[in-house]
């Protein structure tokens, strides 16, 4: 179809449908045409090694040919609304796990003497039971999450949580809906493996994203677990201080998450560049307490970028631990330009992510632990984009990580070749849980 329509004359030219439209045309009826004409797959049909390779190496790469990277993220919000993304296999239950089928757990039980006893090799997995961790008291099921600026609007917590997330970030979400930054403001830098945004914070609002995350959390228990926390954000546009949105933030979303996270370092907002620490104090101290009267125990977080220096970090850990915070995120985007970068977009402003921040987030990352003692639970999240990534921000003192960039190369089914990698890493070191590892690297 793409070579008919390239053979058009001049006078069909003409009457040709929008450059948009045939984007769009064009990604509908390959997914249709790859899924066998059907938005009602079955599980089983997602969870297929088949749906997950069209989906790698057939509609993503589709996507990153025909569409800039802001519709190519807005299509794959809707497919995921529409519950065509793939989904992960769950891990099989061992025979004392089992509770609901004495017939089942006794074949299984018979099956596992007759491997002899069940001392079968212990093989790498995605969905290990290694990978499970506890932090602020909260399970997860594996420390790779989603992180914010995917689903800023809290629209597909479930399909992330079925592709095999662990977590999902959501937002950044501001007390009142606003546009953020006119289009273009997303770029995708494929030969670095990058992107660069300046999304300015657009967001449906709170009110609008808490009833999602009620909805949602009103659902029970999720057919895949996973945690969900939302990421806080100011107005742009507004007479109301950071305190007052914040707090007003705080009081719609924190009932609804598990965490909740203050992002203090967003590159595309000028007011977090201008923050002063006792500024930061007073903001930290003002949410905690709201926490404390709304949704007492929920985990308070605070973001960090990649481009402090080292006072600057040290003041922020200092910061952060005078104000009694529950965690921190290392690191945001980046407003630097390594020299390394040669996509033509790398002249474009915004918030940098993806491979070339990733030894800088790394960086971060070690110095903020070093300077904790290990006192704080950290996410690391920056460029990573394996297995051995991840296992080095585990190492580095991280107890969980999240991922965003990475998928726009390596499709779906990077999540699970993420986790079975990490706990091949665990299993050569010769861990026995996913905790066990974090800051190892120091002792």
């Amino acid at each position: 179809m793409l070579f008919t329509r390239r053979s058009f004359s001049t006078a069909a030219a003409a009457a040709r449908p929008s450059p948009m439209f045939s984007k769009s045309l064009l990604f509908a009826g390959t997914f249709l045409a790859g899924s066998g004409g059907s938005y009602l797959f079955s599980d089983q049909i997602r969870r297929s090694s088949t749906y997950l390779a069209v989906s790698d190496h057939v509609l993503v790469p589709l996507m990153r040919k025909f569409m800039d990277a802001e519709d190519a993220h807005n299509w794959t919000i809707t497919a995921a609304k529409w519950n065509l993304t793939p989904m992960e296999i769950p891990r099989v239950l061992e025979a004392h796990e089992i509770t609901n089928n004495i017939y089942k757990k006794r074949n299984l039980m018979k099956k596992q003497r007759a491997a002899g006893g069940g001392n079968s090799v212990d093989l790498p997995s995605s969905t290990s039971k290694r990978l499970r961790t506890t932090v602020w008291g909260r399970d997860f099921p594996n420390p790779v999450g989603m992180a914010a600026g995917f689903d800023k609007h809290a629209e597909v917590m479930g399909p992330l949580l079925d592709m095999g997330f662990g977590f999902v970030e959501v937002g950044g979400v501001t007390p009142s809906p606003q546009n953020g930054n006119p289009r273009p403001r997303s770029f995708r830098l494929d030969e670095d493996r990058a992107i660069i945004n300046r999304y300015g914070l657009n967001s449906h609002g709170a009110k609008v994203v808490g009833e999602r995350l009620a909805a949602f959390r009103s659902q029970g228990p999720h057919r895949t677990s996973g945690a969900v926390g939302v990421n806080l954000a100011k107005n742009t546009e507004t007479i109301k201080t950071a305190k007052e949105d914040y707090i007003s933030g705080l009081q719609t979303l924190g009932p609804h998450v598990d965490f909740i996270v203050m992002n203090i370092s967003c590159p595309n907002v000028a007011w977090t560049s201008k923050l002063k620490d006792s500024e930061i104090s007073d903001l930290v101290v003002a949410v905690r307490e709201a926490r404390d009267k709304y949704c007492e125990g929920t985990p308070v977080l605070l973001k960090i970028g990649p481009d402090y220096d080292e006072a600057k970090i040290t003041s922020i850990v200092t910061v952060a631990k005078d104000t009694k915070v529950d965690g921190l995120i290392v690191s945001n985007t980046s407003t630097s330009r390594p020299d390394t970068l040669i996509s033509p977009h790398r002249i474009e402003k915004g918030g940098l992510s993806g491979a070339p921040i990733k030894e800088r987030a790394l960086a971060t990352l070690q110095k903020v632990y070093a300077l904790t003692n290990g006192s704080l639970p950290i996410i690391g999240v920056g460029g990573i984009a394996s297995g051995a990534d991840a296992y080095a921000r585990i190492r580095a003192g991280a107890s969980l990580v999240e991922v965003y960039t990475a998928m726009t190369f390596g499709g779906p089914s990077l999540i699970q070749e993420i986790k079975h990698d990490l706990d091949a890493c665990l299993i050569r070191d010769g861990f026995s849980s996913l905790a066990e590892a974090v800051g190892a690297d120091y002792r």
